[in-house]
């Protein structure tokens, strides 16, 4: 589930939409719930996924396997950054700017090959995170 989610919001490229989409393909949290906005952008921005540990202020590379690739994880974040910085100048989630944020999220880099990060396309494959 984690995969999809961070593979779908790129390709998506909004939280509304990516929640629609996880509501009609009848997605839905550990718990049975729908997802929330708050529930979705905690896992986009959750470096856990990526083989991180926190303790307080303290990061570190953690004995976990990551779930998500780092490049990945990055063009997520970026594209959060912007969303973000979009929204707070009054513009709608899904405002006719779309295309001018996919622009650039892709021109700083090469674009992603999704294809090539090895991702169930389905997110049926979860693995358990281990902390020691």
């Amino acid at each position: 589930m984690v995969q999809l989610i961070f593979r779908e919001y790129l390709r998506l490229r909004s939280m509304k939409r990516l929640i629609k989409l996880l509501d009609e393909r009848g997605l839905r949290t550990r718990r049975g719930k729908r997802w929330s906005r708050a529930g979705v952008s905690w896992i986009l921005k959750n470096d856990t996924y990526v083989g991180r540990v926190h303790f307080g202020e303290i990061r570190a590379k953690g004995r976990h396997d990551s779930l998500v690739p780092p490049i990945l994880f990055n063009k997520v974040q970026k594209l959060i950054r912007l969303n973000n910085k979009r929204n707070r100048s009054g513009e709608d989630d899904e405002g006719e700017d779309e295309v001018l944020v996919a622009a650039a999220v892709e021109a700083e880099d090469d674009a992603l090959d999704l294809d090539a990060l090895d991702l169930d396309p389905d997110g049926s494959e979860e693995r358990q995170l281990v902390h020691r």
